[in-house]
């Protein structure tokens, strides 16, 4: 689709994207090994996503809709990883693969 439109194509990867997820729910974990606490024993409550969590994926997922949206970016009806945004300047395509992305625009400013 880039290459028939014409379209310059860049790549990138979110570093440590699940952090960024937000929790829809309270989920308490034991204090990982090797922390030390002034309280050994205590539980920790999760204010992130973290890696390991079955929702992490989902978390970030959803933040990442949230900002794409915001910016006027939306999943396609027919591919979820696929957003797109139309408008005066052009269209622009992001393919997204959990953390990595592929996107595709007239040119680089408008990515």
């Amino acid at each position: 689709v880039a290459a028939a439109r014409g379209l310059q194509v860049h790549q990138l990867d979110v570093a440590t994207a699940f952090l960024n997820g937000e929790l829809k729910e309270e989920i308490w974990m034991k204090e990982p090994p090797g922390y030390e606490s002034k309280t050994p024993g205590v539980a920790c409550r999760l204010l992130r996503s973290i890696y390991g969590l079955r929702q992490a994926s989902r978390c970030w997922y959803d933040k990442l809709c949230t900002k794409f949206a915001e910016i006027g970016l939306f999943p396609s009806k027919s591919d979820p990883a696929m957003f797109v945004k139309v408008d005066e300047k052009g269209v622009i395509l992001a393919l997204v693969h959990v953390d990595d992305m592929c996107v595709a625009a007239k040119t680089q400013e408008m990515v």
